[in-house]
């Protein structure tokens, strides 16, 4: 696989933090959630943080060196069970959710996913075309680039440590505004209200130029989508800013959102694989 070269120059840099993201740097679509969704009072969500989050440059840079691709990963580890690598991490998921057991492991004999990898994958479908069963694998990491707003992990939002996710927050917006996250034509925010609690409501115009156009936004029975479009003349750039999808949402949200993309008038497809 060829990585982009914004890519391999945020690896390089002595100021990039151990957590980039997941995916495939070459896609189009950046995905941005909150948090890692990953309990540290308990000894299996430290040792899965140290591999999945403070490893992340590390399994890069090798996967830079070795120019490591889609096939060999999913040759690797797909019957493995295991996280494996970033470029497509727990590729032996399927599109089912399954919830955690309470040791924070997914069950014997179960093979599907949080709900929010699992809304993930709908909406990657519904983007590109696709249509996934039950018993397929989940392959979105192959069409977007997901990372989140900070890398404070907990289980879920509500046990963030406040003041750990502020700080977290503040480091990692600097860290956006590297030329690899300006690569990005479409990004997707399924964060919630979490900038406004933690940042600023500038947060999107501060971080990613973009600004609110009120006219094209959605409400709908409560679920929203934020439109916000580029403030720079000649770089063309669509942030959608909606509900995390941890939470229960319909179909029809998700095609809203899939519309609103599609209908933006850019190439999609990743470069590489």
């Amino acid at each position: 696989m060829i990585y982009p070269k914004e890519f391999e120059q945020l690896i390089d840099r002595v100021d990039t933090p151990d957590f980039i993201g997941w995916g495939n740097p070459n896609a189009k679509i950046l995905l941005l959630s909150k948090e890692p969704a990953i309990d540290l009072k308990k000894e299996t969500g430290r040792n899965q943080y140290e591999i999945e989050v403070k490893r992340n440059w590390e399994d890069w840079s090798k996967n830079i060196a070795q120019q490591t691709g889609f096939n060999e990963v999913i040759a690797e580890f797909r019957k493995s069970r295991i996280y494996g690598n970033p470029l497509c991490p727990h590729c032996w998921q399927k599109y089912q959710i399954t919830n955690l057991t309470k040791n924070g492991k997914y069950p014997e004999g179960k093979e599907g996913t949080a709900r929010t990898w699992y809304q993930y994958q709908k909406l990657i479908d519904m983007i590109f075309g696709k249509k996934s069963g039950s018993n397929d694998f989940l392959d979105f990491h192959q069409y977007c680039f997901s990372t989140d707003m900070s890398a404070a992990a907990a289980l879920n939002s509500n046990r963030t440590n406040p003041e750990a996710t502020r700080q977290s927050i503040v480091e990692r917006k600097q860290f956006f505004t590297k030329d690899f996250f300006n690569r990005f034509p479409i990004i997707i925010a399924a964060v919630g209200h979490y900038p406004k609690k933690y940042a600023s409501d500038d947060y999107f115009g501060e971080t990613f130029g973009v600004e609110w156009v009120p006219e094209k936004s959605i409400t709908d029975s409560g679920a929203w989508i934020n439109v916000n479009e580029s403030r720079k003349d000649g770089e063309p750039r669509l942030l959608l800013h909606t509900c995390q999808f941890s939470a229960a949402l319909s179909d029809g949200y998700f095609r809203k959102i899939a519309e609103l993309v599609r209908n933006y008038g850019c190439d999609l497809n990743p470069a590489s694989f």
